[in-house]
């Protein structure tokens, strides 16, 4: 069977730091998750292994709960999204002041809708990562 399997990375004119904000402020994930989560809410953890995350709606109930799986602060994150097999790896590798941000999610093989998720979440980190760039390019911290 062959694997299904998101692995993308944008490179990032901004020191890992700056990444590692957009990533984990609920204020900042709230601006590139939306992109493809119309009525998103916030992003919510305390970012340690073994606690939960909570993606909410704009009204604040949870609409997913997510686990953190593995953290190195500023370099990266493992968690669980929505099941246990669907997996994302955020990794941080900063060279001269630029930071490569890359992702691996899935595999979505296993799951009886898998191609389409697969599809679901390319798409998604297709939008993602460039607003993620973004934002981070143009923070002042």
């Amino acid at each position: 069977m062959k694997k299904l399997l998101v692995e993308k990375s944008i490179e990032i004119n901004a020191p890992a730091a700056k990444v590692w904000q957009v990533l984990t402020n609920p204020a900042l994930s709230k601006q590139w998750i939306e992109q493809f989560w119309p009525g998103f809410g916030a992003l919510e953890s305390d970012w340690k292994v073994g606690s939960a995350m909570y993606w909410k709606t704009a009204e604040g109930t949870i609409d997913i709960e997510g686990k953190i799986l593995g953290i190195e602060p500023v370099k990266m994150i493992r968690y669980s999204f929505t099941m246990p097999q669907d997996i994302v790896i955020l990794t941080l590798d900063e060279r001269n002041r630029n930071t490569v941000l890359s992702v691996v999610h899935g595999d979505f093989a296993e799951k009886p809708d898998g191609e389409e998720c697969y599809l679901g979440a390319l798409a998604g980190w297709d939008m993602n990562l460039p607003k993620i760039k973004e934002l981070t390019e143009r923070l002042n911290i």
